[in-house]
Order: C-alpha cells, then structure tokens, then sequence
C-alpha cells in the first residue's frame, strides 16, 4: 500500500501490519490466476481474429459478385435463429461467427500451407 516506512530497518506501520494479509492474498491471487487469464485471452484473440478475417474476406468476396458464400452463412444462421423464439437473435449471430471464423480458418491453413511450400 505504500504505507510502509522507507529507511531500512524500521518496523512496518500499524497499516501494514492490518492490511498484509489482505494484499498477501490479493498477490497470490494474481500470480496464480495470471496463467489461466493469459491463455483465455490468447484463445478468445485467436478465435476473435479468425472471425473478423474471415468476414472481411467473405464480405470482400460478396462485393466482388461471389454471393454464394455469405449467402449460405446468412441462410444457415437465419435459419436456425428462427427456431429458437427467445434467443434467436443470439443464436443467429454465433453461427455466422462461426461460419466467418471457419471460413478465416481455412484461408489462414491455405495461406500457412503456402508459406510451408514456398520456403
């Protein structure tokens, strides 16, 4: 906390004393759990970046007159969002994430097999 006095050899503050175990487990708390939350971050990253690749090449592709692709994404989701009365919505905008996702996936395993090749 800041509390503790500064020259060497000096007990720590009343303070110190009352909120150490209190700051003891918050750093424990950190240390162990950064592991855990950096590896959630770098899937969710990863997942996240295979979305938005993948929509930009399928939307980029739509524009370029190849409809079939984003036409089949938004069927699928629309459909089987419209089962679902309640959360339908939510259902229909994870698939065509998802349908963007597999689709950045698959250019992302060419692109990589390509590299392989080249080198």
């Amino acid at each position: 906390l800041g509390l503790r006095a500064v020259a060497a050899g000096t007990a720590p503050s009343k303070a110190d004393q009352r909120f150490a175990p209190l700051t003891k487990a918050a750093g424990r708390a950190l240390v162990d759990g950064m592991p855990g939350l950096l590896t959630a971050l770098s899937v969710i990253g990863t997942l996240a970046m295979l979305w938005v690749g993948g929509g930009i090449i399928v939307h980029g592709l739509h524009e370029y007159g190849a409809t079939i692709i984003e036409q089949t994404i938004h069927g699928i989701a629309h459909a089987t969002g419209g089962t679902v009365p309640v959360i339908g919505g939510l259902i229909e905008w994870l698939i065509s994430a998802a349908g963007s996702g597999l689709i950045g996936l698959a250019i992302g395993w060419l692109a990589a097999k390509a590299w392989h090749l080249a080198r």
